[in-house]
This record gives C-alpha cells, structure tokens and sequence, in this order.
C-alpha cells in the first residue's frame, strides 16, 4: 500500500530547452520556513495596529506503513521550533513553540468497536483516530507589561471521517487536555483544562503542493483551583499559494487571520488579526 502525500517522480519533473530537470510539486507540510508579513491586530474597543512580524518553523512530514498491522499507515506531521515575533514597541511580543505534531492512524478497512458483552459485539467506527502533541508553548507580550504564558504540555484525541488516504485533506475533532502558567511578578496562576475543551484541526492542499489551508481552534473550559472556570476559544485560518521557486526551493503568499475570545496574554484579553507575508521555504518538496 502507498500513501500520495503528493504527486512525485516524472509528473512532478519538467525539462527546459537544455534538458535540465526541475520541480513543478511541493510539499506544504516540509521545509524551513522564514517568513516576514505585515500584521494587523485590534481588540474591540479600538482600532488596528499594522505592523511588521516575523517567523519560522521547521516542517516534516511522514506516511509510513504500520509496524504492528497490515493495511494500516500513519500520517505524521511535525513542527519543530516554530517562532513568531512581532518588534515594533506598539505590540512588542515573542511566541515560540518547541514542538507540534498531529499523528493519524489510518486502516484501509476502517476501524472498528468492540462491546466486551457475553456476546461480543463489533460496530463499524467510521474515523481515522489521531493524537495532537504540543510542547513548551511560550508566550511574551512585553506590550502588556511584566508577565508571560507558558503551556508546558497539550494533547487532544481527534476523530477525522474525512479518512483520507492520499493525506490531502482532514477534517479532525475532538477533547484537548491542556495546561497552562500565566506568569507575573508575585504570582502564578495555574490553568487547566481537563478534556473540557474541544479542540479542530481542519485542512486542504492540492496534489501538487501549489495551495494549501488549514484551520485549527480550540474553545471550552478552563479551570484555576479556587476560582470560577473560564470560558475561551482561540482560532486561526492560514491560505499559503506557492509563488515562484529559486533552484527548487518554494517560496509562498501567506495570508491568515486569527481570533481570540478571552484568551490572549496574562490579562484574558480578546482581540482579532490578520496577516498577509510571504515565507521562503528551502527543502518544501
């Protein structure tokens, strides 16, 4: 069995008039990306800021066959060191993440449920079951004053009936289990969320790697011991069209915009925002 994470060999290959070789498909999911974009950002109660921020990840991507199970394959994605920051002394903030992969099983003939009854039982379970892993989530919004976020750990346990078997197209839900420091001078405050959020994780990419989207959101409860819980949701929505190629090498129009509903920094803020940037990509194919 093979997984087409994207098309490759002879289709994905041109020729110029000398007969040298280069790439016409990419993978959305691999290289190292640098990435420059002009951010708006603005909470309810005023105006857009547009200022300049930065980024960078390291992306890669795997379909490999099942160790224990015949017809079955994994679909890993990983994200390692990904780092956005913004220097303008309006909105002066630092985001890094040391590591996120989502992991999906697929079976080719489905999965199943066993009822451990006198009489068992197996019923038809029409999902690709996948874990979210997060890392070491910091958080520093020097615009806001002293203090600081960190999660040092995140998972959440989606269910994707989208099953698709060329890896171009996910449409993942399910709990997300969290936890989370919000650091000022004094104090500590501890956060959790104990499976009482939701968390989607949804996305489409051509065959070639031209296009790609994905949409990823969290919303649900979170507790802090003594006090009333908190309701927040957190959403982000990224297009990324590859432009040209230098030597192989794509580099792409990313356009995103985010949302946050009583979540953002160590005040529980909710603001919007939008980018629009472009992103050099070395070993994306």
């Amino acid at each position: 069995m093979v997984a087409a994470l994207g098309a490759t060999g002879e289709e994905c290959t041109e020729y110029n008039e000398l007969g040298e070789p280069f790439t016409t498909c990419f993978d959305p999911a691999r290289g190292i990306s640098f990435g420059v974009a002009a951010t708006a950002r603005g909470t309810g109660a005023g105006a857009a800021s547009i200022d300049p921020s930065y980024s960078f990840v390291i992306r890669y991507r795997t379909a490999d066959p099942s160790r224990n199970k015949t017809k079955s394959l994994w679909f890993n994605t990983h994200r390692f060191v990904e780092t956005h920051a913004e220097a303008d002394a309006a909105v002066r903030s630092l985001t890094f993440t040391a590591y996120q992969a989502t992991l999906r099983r697929h079976l080719e003939e489905g999965g199943f449920v066993l009822i451990p009854t006198a009489d068992p039982v197996r019923l038809r379970f029409p999902f690709d079951v996948a874990l979210d892993v997060g890392l070491f989530r910091y958080e520093r919004r020097v615009f806001e004053g002293p203090g600081y976020t960190v999660e040092p750990a995140h998972i959440a346990l989606l269910f994707d009936p989208l099953r698709s078997l060329a890896g171009h197209t996910r449409f993942a839900f399910g709990p997300s289990l969290a936890d989370e420091l919000r650091v000022v001078p004094g104090s500590v405050v501890h956060e959790v969320s104990p499976f009482t959020s939701a968390q989607l994780d949804a996305g489409f990419e051509t065959e070639d790697g031209w296009w790609s989207a994905r949409l990823s959101a969290v919303s649900g409860w979170v507790y802090v011991p003594g006090n009333p819980s908190r309701f927040r949701t957190r959403a982000t929505a990224t297009m990324e069209r590859v432009l040209i190629a230098l030597n192989n090498q794509p580099v792409d129009l990313v356009v995103s915009a985010f949302g946050v509903i009583n979540d953002a920094g160590v005040a529980h803020r909710s603001e919007w925002g939008a980018s629009v940037g472009i992103a050099f990509r070395p070993l994306g194919h």
